[in-house]
This record gives C-alpha cells, sequence and structure tokens, in this order.
C-alpha cells in the first residue's frame, strides 16, 4: 500500500496478483494502464488522483475477481470516459462490483459506460448501493463544488432522498444490462 505514492511512472504493466490500496494514488504521470489477468484484487484508491487519465476504455483492464474498488479512480480530474463493460474475467464473467465512488470527483467525466447501476449486479434489495449516483459518492473536494451537480435519489418512496454529487460534464451514459432506476 502507499509503495508508488506519487511516483513519477506513466506506464504499468501489472502482472502481480494484487494492487494495494493507494498503490498508485497521486500517479499524475501515469496515461496508460494494462492490469493482465493475474491481478485478483484491486484494493481501494488504487488509482485515486491520478490526474493522467484522459480516456480510459476497460479495454485493457481485466480483473479475475470481477471488483472495481472503492475509489478506484476517485478524483481523477482528467478523467473524460471510462467503459467499465469492456472489464471480462478469463472465464468471461463481467463486472459484478462497483466500488462506491469509483469515480467520484472525476470532474471532467463527460462519458461513462456501466453494466449496472449501484454497486452489485445481483443485489436484489432496495438500498442506497443500488441508486445510479453511488459510483459517484457524496462528497466532493473542496475547489470542485464548481464542477459538480447534486442529484437526489431515492430507492423507495418512503426512503429518504439521498445527495450524490455527480460531475457537471457527464453527457453519455450508457447501462448495457436490463435494470430498474430509483426514484
Amino acid at each position: 500500500e502507499y509503495i508508488f505514492y506519487s511516483s513519477n511512472i506513466s506506464s504499468i504493466t501489472f502482472n502481480n496478483n494484487l494492487i494495494g490500496a493507494h498503490m498508485f494514488d497521486n500517479c499524475d504521470q501515469i496515461t496508460d494502464l494494462v492490469i493482465t489477468p493475474s491481478v485478483t484484487m484491486v484494493r481501494d484508491y488504487a488509482f485515486a488522483n491520478c490526474d493522467g487519465f484522459i480516456n480510459h476504455s476497460g479495454q485493457n483492464i481485466v480483473f479475475n475477481n470481477n471488483y472495481i474498488g472503492k475509489h478506484m479512480f476517485y478524483n481523477n480530474s482528467n478523467l473524460e470516459s471510462i467503459d467499465f463493460t469492456n472489464n471480462t474475467t478469463e472465464n468471461g464473467d463481467v463486472i459484478e462490483y462497483i466500488g462506491y465512488a469509483s469515480v467520484g470527483n472525476c470532474t471532467k467525466l463527460s462519458s461513462i459506460v456501466i453494466p449496472f447501476t449501484g454497486n452489485h449486479l445481483y443485489t436484489d434489495s432496495a438500498s442506497e448501493e443500488t441508486l445510479f449516483g453511488y459510483i459517484f459518492g457524496k462528497e466532493f473536494i473542496e475547489g470542485s463544488k464548481e464542477y459538480i451537480s447534486f442529484a437526489s435519489q431515492r430507492y423507495s418512496d418512503e426512503s429518504t432522498a439521498i445527495i450524490f454529487a455527480l460531475p457537471k460534464s457527464l453527457k453519455t451514459v450508457t447501462i448495457t444490462r436490463s435494470i430498474t432506476l430509483g426514484y
């Protein structure tokens, strides 16, 4: 954890089985990222605060455990697009879990492709974790408020509205599976 924090690494091909929490946090020079099928776990904040990402197609990311960690790409202020649907495991499974605020505070994000809303493909109960805004989170970094829109969502008629912080730049959202959106 924190092994390469704030380093000048610009390209990564990762063959190990673990990417630790904050491992590449604040590595602004990273523009190319390839995670091989040998990776079995990616911990939270692994690529947070990496402003070198601009467009990131999931074609180069393969997760054996079907998991996008919490705050995975958090505060990547130059990230413009991301596609989580090209992430497949060696046996062909799709991403099953997208962590809280995995693309939170990505203030230039204009396009996202996701296989479902909320945090888990197989969630069958209504909760905050099942809402679209969950992957953006509720918090924002001071100074980024001008780039954030606040969206209110509910998971039932009786539930209290939950306020999520979505980027104002978000123009295109593609959800590839049949889902029911919250209120």
